[in-house]
């Protein structure tokens, strides 16, 4: 090894520089749902290790300048992971299906292999393939992993495992864009069976701002699939779901934070919520929706705060702004599975609105002087009393002689 040189006049060497990360400088993806891009990089923005960002539909790609400590704690996201290759062609039909054969048996997978310990994964010796193709390519998803499965495993020299994968391999195919990566580990937010996609889900817990010592409710929880993500999220906080009340002798039991009430009557008092979020899977009319948003102003204590996934139905909207204590923040639209909704975000307002002002007669008076410079004088008014008329403080007019 070769020594270090002296320093000048005797001082001790410098020490020496820190290898870098072989991770570093990589570029890494996180897959979400359409009209979440935005929000997803505003996520990433605040975490610290990511730079030099890039949207793209349902998908934002980046580079990593360090390492966070496994697994990523992202929750406007499906998917992470290291991003492979990523290459332009006209991927539809029979011989674009061909043309993704050719770039995956082009592609060298040992770089983001190496890097996988980095991230807490060990060193792979099974992967599986998740592959998505859209629509426009003619071809299905699991044509490609049909595809894909031998020509990996003669690249990487692993075995394919459908059960438990070291790695995950994720293909995307677009009409003209295949993305290729290795999937990263995510925090759990939602179970694998779960139909409601991890981004939402995760879109609505980060707009909420979860903290410990928060009071949060789900009025309409459904599987608790939301406060369960939230436990996650904000370990310390206090959590109530509403379900529908069980019905007959076998209905199942809820979990002890789950009280069977009615969506429309809560059993809480007024003023004892922090938060107020909601997925609202057995939302069907404005009319529901008012009664909601009714239950939500009276439990929500001042300055708190409520996001609600609701239809994209212009009435939806015109009935939170029917409702007089909450006022709409942020509004994003989710555009999944050919379905568009919106997440709304509502804050309880400090103070009752009202006709009621600060300013006593006064503050007026002064107002107006100094605006016109001149305070009319009051007239003089009539009145009658006992038959006789007179000012208000003065005393009786003269009478007036009638001529016979």
């Amino acid at each position: 090894m070769r020594r270090a040189r002296p320093g000048p006049r005797g001082h001790p060497p410098p020490p020496p520089r820190p290898a870098q990360l072989p991770v570093l400088g990589l570029r890494l993806y996180a897959s979400t749902s359409a009209g979440l891009e935005a929000l997803l990089a505003e996520e990433l923005g605040r975490a610290g290790f990511a730079a030099d960002l890039h949207l793209d539909r349902a998908r934002v790609t980046f580079a990593l300048t360090s390492v966070p400590v496994p697994p990523f704690r992202l929750l406007v996201c499906d998917r992470a992971g290291m991003a492979i290759r990523s290459a332009e062609g006209h991927f539809v039909g029979p011989r674009g299906l061909a043309d993704v054969r050719g770039k995956l048996a082009r592609t060298e997978f040992d770089r983001a292999f190496s890097a996988l310990p980095a991230f807490g994964a060990p060193a792979p010796s099974t992967f599986r393939v998740a592959a998505a193709a859209a629509l426009a390519c003619d071809f299905m998803f699991f044509d490609v992993k049909r595809e894909a499965t031998p020509i990996i495993a003669h690249r990487t020299g692993l075995s394919p495992s459908e059960e438990h994968p070291d790695v995950i391999v994720d293909v995307e195919v677009l009409p003209s864009t295949l993305h290729i990566g290795v999937a990263l580990p995510l925090i759990p937010l939602t179970p694998p069976s779960s139909r409601l996609p991890r981004s939402v889900a995760g879109a609505v817990l980060g707009l909420a701002a979860p903290a410990p010592h928060l009071t949060v409710c789900d009025p309409d929880c459904g599987a608790a699939e939301l406060l369960r993500a939230w436990a996650v999220v904000a370990p310390h906080s206090r959590a109530l779901g509403l379900a529908p009340r069980p019905v007959g002798p076998a209905a199942a039991p809820h979990p002890p934070w789950v009280a069977a009430a009615s969506p429309r009557a809560w059993p809480i008092a007024d003023d004892r919520l922090s938060r107020v979020i909601s997925l609202n899977p057995r939302l069907r009319t404005p009319v529901d929706f008012a009664g909601l948003l009714d239950e939500t102003a009276r439990c929500l204590a001042p300055g708190g705060g409520a996001v609600l996934l609701i239809p994209a139905d212009q009435a939806f909207p015109q009935a939170i702004e029917a409702q007089p204590c909450l006022v709409i923040e942020r509004t994003v639209v989710v555009r999944d599975r050919d379905d568009r909704r919106r997440i709304v975000v509502l804050r309880r307002e400090l103070k009752p609105p009202g006709h009621r002002t600060d300013l006593t007669a006064g503050d007026r008076a002064r107002a107006s002087q100094r605006l016109g410079g001149v305070v009319g004088r009051r007239r003089r008014e009539w009145r009658r009393d006992s038959g006789r008329s007179t000012r208000h403080g003065g005393k009786s007019p003269p009478q007036e002689k009638r001529s016979s």
